[in-house]
């Protein structure tokens, strides 16, 4: 991964979609990078967290130890279609509920 100039990882989402007024970001952690990939999101989340949703998808063993603080919805690597579903049915409003963030789905 490269640095920026104060040699912090700079975050570049995987995939960006919008939905009415929510902006969601779909990131995908492969076990070899979570660690990494846990610094630069969490970061990534303490300035920007009331503006968008962060959707994570990962295999089991990274979802066991991955940081609350690192995500705003975690999904196993096996249910793409449910994160898909997740993303279409937002209300393109913006938020209906209050929404929780750092919840696993």
């Amino acid at each position: 991964m490269e640095t920026n100039a104060r040699g912090e990882v700079p975050y570049r989402p995987q995939i960006v979609v919008r939905r009415g007024s929510v902006l969601f970001l779909l990131e995908a952690i492969a076990e070899a990078d979570a660690d990494a990939k846990a610094e630069v999101l969490t970061r990534f989340l303490e300035q920007h967290s009331s503006e968008l949703v962060l959707l994570v998808v990962a295999p089991n063993a990274v979802m066991e130890r991955f940081p609350p603080e690192a995500y705003d919805e975690m999904y196993p690597e096996a249910e793409i279609p449910r994160v898909v579903r997740r993303i279409l049915e937002q209300d393109t409003r913006g938020f209906v509920e209050p929404f929780e963030k750092g919840r696993r789905a």
